[in-house]
């Protein structure tokens, strides 16, 4: 099978093929497993480091292989120290390990091999491999599996949507069937577990810190959702708990994505109290420079609402779009409505904070 052909199923995942001494490649997007899912399908279960990469001579594709050292094993036959090459291919899967992912080390969940072909396994992306510093909730799990194996599991992690650090050191995480209450405490990291409930259904909700909420869950595993009970994620909607079944002997794996609960929203004020008959847009840009994508329009009375702001330090300018040609541009003025983006007003956010404006707007050039 030339494995350049592999046509991929998912908008991310990692994929790195396997040659000699054994062959491997990786692009199917089921959803996120469970440890003990990811564990018992898997053939290998290993801790790796990049010990080198090989540049490759076609400039498109950069790498072409790198070399991994097998440091310890979990499951199957393959011995610390011994070496394993990872292919590395041109699909629409691929994660390119580079010059700077040598010494990193990594878990991998690697599969069973198909007759006639390679074996599949996950790397990163809708599977559990990854690098071992993300692997908390794995080895928690794996390096006491002779004490846990059989029992049941409910795990996870509470993390920012937007990859940013937060201290959750001691939330605590409500786990809840009926009448009956457990409390897990979570690491500083976010990652909870517990072991031996009762196969059933349960809601899980974590106490978030003041001013952050659930943006959404991780998890693709319709399994683990109760049918019926959560039919899908709206980004206005303030979920607070998920609920899940689990079954004899099996684990659930939730992770809660959550973002500061704050909003700048406020006025649009025309001259002479117009109407609002353009299109008018806010965004808010940060003073330090990094990307944001926190914007709306305002409505037809002047009303805008932006909310899921990252803290920091911020920008309010507005655009009108409906004189934008290609001899008028659209117009841009900062809050509190001056054109010199060095008189702009800055706008401190914080979790839980929400920010009331009103953005009074001179005459425009061509709006009069």
């Amino acid at each position: 099978m030339n494995i350049n052909k592999i046509i991929c199923l998912c908008l991310v995942l990692f994929t790195i093929a396997l040659i000699s001494p054994r062959d491997a490649l990786s692009c199917t997007c089921t959803g996120m497993p469970s440890v003990l899912d990811a564990f018992e399908r898997a053939e290998h279960v290993v801790i790796v480091k990049v010990t080198a990469v090989k540049k490759a001579e076609d400039p498109l594709r950069l790498y072409e292989y790198a070399v991994m050292t097998v440091e310890k094993t979990y499951k199957g036959g393959m011995k610390p120290g011994e070496d394993v090459v990872f292919r590395q291919t041109l699909t629409s899967c691929d994660y390119i390990l580079s010059d700077e992912n040598v010494g990193i080390e990594y878990l991998l969940y690697l599969g069973k091999p198909q007759e006639g072909t390679p074996p599949w396994h996950p790397f990163g992306g809708c599977g559990r491999s990854k690098s071992v510093k993300a692997a908390t909730e794995d080895f928690l799990y794996l390096d006491n599996l002779a004490l846990l194996s059989g029992k049941t599991r409910i795990s996870g992690q509470v993390r920012r949507f937007d990859g940013g650090s937060i201290d959750l050191g001691g939330m605590k995480v409500a786990i809840r069937q009926g009448n009956k209450e457990w409390k897990v405490y979570a690491d500083s990291n976010g990652f909870y577990d517990i072991y031996d409930l009762p196969a059933g259904e349960y809601d899980i909700e974590p106490e978030l810190p003041d001013g952050w909420r659930i943006n959404t869950y991780s998890t693709m595993r319709s399994s683990y959702t109760v049918p019926g009970k959560y039919t899908g994620i709206d980004p206005k909607t303030r979920i607070k708990e998920i609920a899940v079944v689990l079954k004899e002997e099996k684990h659930v794996s939730m992770d809660f994505l959550i973002i500061p609960d704050n909003a700048v929203r406020g006025r649009l004020l025309l001259p002479a109290d117009r109407l609002m008959e353009e299109m008018f847009c806010l965004n808010l840009v940060r003073v330090d420079g990094k990307p944001n994508y926190n914007g709306n329009c305002a409505d037809k009375n002047g009303g805008f609402y932006i909310d899921d702001i990252a803290e920091g330090e911020y920008m309010l300018y507005v655009r009108n779009f409906s004189v934008s040609t290609a001899t008028s541009p659209s117009q841009t003025l900062y809050y509190p409505g001056v054109a010199d983006k060095e008189k702009a007003e800055v706008i401190s956010i914080k979790p839980g904070a929400v920010i009331n404006i009103e953005f009074r707007i001179p005459e425009f050039e061509g709006n009069r």
